[in-house]
């Protein structure tokens, strides 16, 4: 959430108005704490998680893609505005290129995806 946080000060201090993406993006981290709890909840009772995980990374993989891409429009706003060195900029700058190499940990999207359809969906395979 720290990357929430400097995104939101960047762009207060830039006036740039994006509290629409920013609350979007709040809800989906709210949503992602939500289910991180009960997936930690169920291991802790012995409960097995199975394929759920792979929506769960799923979720993280797209809402932290997303919070990048709105990151990088807020430091490309700090640039043209002459606000390269405001505090935060460096950190979403790294976060960013940090968040392209998550979409591969714990399993590519793709492959995430054909789990889920798979296993939690029981789609039929092409």
């Amino acid at each position: 959430m720290n990357e929430w946080h400097e995104m939101a000060r960047l762009a207060r201090r830039l006036e740039v108005d994006v509290d629409a993406e920013l609350g979007d993006l709040a809800a989906g981290l709210m949503v992602l704490r939500s289910r991180s709890w009960r997936l930690v909840r169920r291991v802790v009772e012995g409960d097995p998680v199975g394929a759920e995980t792979s929506v769960h990374k799923l979720h993280w993989s797209t809402l932290h893609a997303r919070m990048c891409q709105l990151g990088l429009r807020l430091v490309g706003e700090a640039m043209r505005s002459g606000d390269g060195d405001a505090p935060g900029v460096q950190r979403l700058k790294n976060v960013y290129s940090y968040a392209r190499a998550e979409t591969i940990f714990a399993g590519t999207t793709q492959i995430q995806q054909e789990i889920v359809a798979d296993r939690v969906l029981a789609l039929p395979r092409k």
